[in-house]
């Protein structure tokens, strides 16, 4: 069995002498019980900026250097790991994040103002009318009516009463949030700057050094190892298992290959040795024959020639017994 990993590994002698072997590893399980294993981690990346001090290896490729990140967010130290070209790396960035409690804005009295900026955008100006309060729903919705400006979006939970803001591309979320007015005790539940997680996975393990892996700016530390999971423990019952489910595909294609590609380069050299040992054995019969086999021309010649010469000494023989015979019948 070749694709359960049972067979191990087989030695082919290829050649007249010791040591002339090809040897094939079978060792290798191909079950779905036994490939999609990944090494993958998520890490937050408030600990600051990439300083260019950081390399990265995945299995036995070389270290790669990754640059310095143009801000301590998790979109730009992503860009800078991508823009390095880790082989078999992926690194994905994101910014997702749930305030505490909410509690609705204004409606307390007619001077009641609210102020909220998020990255730079106004989504309420300064001095904003909130007489009337607004609840989560109210601003989870006027949050997302700036959303291609801002790149957040937001969702209320009322169940929960917490406000969820969300980065796709893992850019930070800088929160401004001011409630003015007679008893406006109205909070957002978030504020200040909000930095994301940078997700890093491979197919095999995953190494960081230098001094930006030693202070742990990604919040991943310097070794990711492979789990335990397999094809048989994949979900696509929601997205993120989905996203995993394909992660773990890949890793097991990129087995499959690896393993084919070993296979493929070890019939290659055995198929070209049966060639040389075809050839060889030609040769050699070639050689045995000119040495032990009768060259048919040459002693067809030699035996025409012998011919010829007995020919040519009996008819000699025949005249010269003839001579003394005729000598006789003149004296007689």
């Amino acid at each position: 069995r070749v694709l359960d990993g049972s067979a191990g590994s087989a030695t082919f002698q290829v050649g007249a002498n010791v040591g002339e072997t090809i040897s094939l590893g079978l060792a290798t399980n191909v079950r779905s019980g036994a490939l999609g294993q990944i090494a993958s981690q998520t890490g937050d990346v408030s600990g600051g900026p990439l300083t260019g001090a950081l390399t990265i290896t995945v299995g036995n490729n070389a270290a790669v250097t990754v640059g310095a990140s143009d801000s301590n967010s998790a979109q730009d130290i992503a860009a800078a790991i991508n823009a390095a070209g880790v082989p078999g790396l992926t690194t994905v960035a994101s910014n997702s994040v749930t305030g505490t409690a909410f509690a609705d804005i204004g409606g307390n009295n007619a001077d009641n103002t609210y102020a909220l900026n998020i990255n730079g955008v106004d989504i309420y100006a300064a001095g904003t009318d909130v007489s009337t309060a607004i609840d989560g729903a109210d601003v989870a919705q006027q949050i997302n009516l700036f959303s291609s400006q801002t790149g957040v979006t937001a969702t209320f939970d009322a169940g929960a009463g917490t406000m969820s803001l969300n980065a796709n591309d893992g850019r930070n979320i800088v929160v401004t949030s001011t409630a003015g007015g007679t008893g406006n005790t109205g909070d957002l539940g978030l504020t200040g700057t909000i930095t994301g997680e940078v997700s890093l996975s491979a197919t095999d393990n995953i190494t960081l050094a230098g001094t930006d892996a030693t202070n742990d700016i990604l919040g991943v530390g310097q070794s990711i190892s492979k789990d335990a999971q397999t094809l048989n423990d994949v979900s696509v019952t929601n997205v993120d298992n989905s996203n995993d489910a394909i992660q773990r595909i890949d890793a097991a294609l990129q087995s499959v290959n690896t393993f084919r590609s070993d296979l493929g380069a070890i019939q290659n050299r055995l198929e070209s040795t049966i060639v040389n040992l075809q050839t060889t054995s030609e040769n050699l019969s070639a050689s045995r024959g000119r040495i032990q086999d009768a060259d048919f021309a040459a002693e067809t010649a030699a035996l025409s020639k012998g011919q010829i010469l007995q020919q040519a000494g009996v008819a000699m023989l025949s005249q010269a017994n003839t001579q003394p015979q005729i000598a006789l019948s003149l004296l007689g």
